[in-house]
């Protein structure tokens, strides 16, 4: 039995483990290098910290690309599986109505420009 919502759900699931799992390896290494970094800083009298955070930094960007290629960007539309297909019907319903607009109207009708109506007292201009 091949459910298509089965075999999603599964991948889903495995691209979440493998998002902790690369969080949790870039959580132990970081410590692993601070610790490096105020052991070399001690013991040799020199800033080590600093050097440590260039790659800590580029891991944690790794992670963080990692986020946002399974859950998105919080508070941004994520363009998941159905966003095309949205997408799509929108568009073409879209130009099925102005489709529709344009058939009942003739050609000067459409092209003609209308008056605005004034929400204004000319007395308010100086």
């Amino acid at each position: 039995m091949s459910d298509p919502i089965l075999r999603k759900a599964k991948k889903r699931v495995k691209q979440k483990k493998g998002f902790y799992v690369h969080a949790g390896v870039m959580f132990a290494v970081s410590c692993f290098l601070l610790v490096l970094g105020l052991i070399i800083s001690i013991t040799e009298k020199k800033g080590a910290i600093l050097p440590m955070m260039v790659p800590i930094a580029a891991m944690w960007l790794s992670v963080l690309i990692h986020y946002v290629s399974i859950w998105g960007i919080p508070g941004i539309a994520h363009m998941g599986d159905n966003w095309e297909a949205e997408e799509l019907e929108k568009e073409y319903l879209n130009l099925k109505r102005l489709s529709n607009t344009k058939k009942n109207l003739s050609d000067e009708e459409y092209l003609e420009l209308r008056e605005l109506e004034a929400r204004y007292k000319d007395e308010d201009f100086v």
